[in-house]
């Protein structure tokens, strides 16, 4: 909205949908709080270091925590060339159609705060790992089954443009924040993350993306 102020003028305000207080929830903090924890963690010297080491790994090799999820593997780790194998002069796998006979496809049902976590990580892969967005709250909305989130924060590094800081306001803590984040995402990163960040694998893998050198200052 735009405000006419009789003393400083044309102002422009921001205004958030109102929500109901009593449903009000928070999910993740922008300092590695994850909902569930006792209390907000503690980055150490020596924490902080193995947290920035971990992020590493994963702007190198897309790396996710694989955990023993029963069928989901299957989805995680099938095989790029068995894929191509598969298909027809045309490029259709005569193996996969949406109208096979006698299969029964079970819903899977996630938490709020499964999807909260993934969005989150989902941001991060699908900005290019230049973005991460956190501090999640808000509220759930059953009627349309709906995550309302309200004041997130962003984190923001670009590893060819390492001077710039607080690009999102004072609350973007950068690389330091991805890093806190991850540090204790890896504890919660499961199901949903699998599904949400499989295809930014596949797309990196088709195109011939190999892991990337690179130096940076934590």
């Amino acid at each position: 909205y735009e405000l006419n102020d009789n003393y400083l003028g044309k102002q422009s305000v921001l205004v958030e949908e109102k929500i109901d207080h009593m449903k009000w929830h928070k999910w993740n903090t922008n300092n590695g709080y994850v909902e569930g924890m006792e209390e907000v963690p503690e980055f150490t010297h020596d924490k902080l270091k193995a947290a920035f080491d971990h992020l590493a790994k994963l702007e190198l090799h897309d790396d996710v925590p694989k955990f023993g999820i029963g069928d989901l593997d299957a989805i995680y780790e099938d095989d790029e060339e068995d894929e191509t194998e598969n298909e027809d002069s045309e490029g259709n796998n005569p193996k996969s159609s949406s109208f096979d006979v006698g299969i029964t496809c079970t819903p899977i049902k996630f938490t709020a705060s499964e999807v909260a976590q993934a969005f989150s990580h989902f941001s991060y892969l699908a900005t290019g790992r230049k973005r991460l967005i956190c501090d999640l709250q808000g509220i759930f909305d059953e009627a349309s089954n709906t995550l309302k989130f309200t004041d997130p924060v962003i984190h923001y590094y670009n590893y060819r443009r390492q001077d710039r800081e607080n690009v999102h306001g004072r609350t973007d803590r950068g690389r330091k924040g991805m890093a806190m984040f991850f540090e204790t995402h890896k504890d919660c990163c499961g199901h949903l993350c699998r599904l949400v960040t499989l295809g930014f694998k596949r797309g990196r893998m088709r195109h011939g993306q190999g892991s990337r050198q690179r130096s940076f200052a934590h």
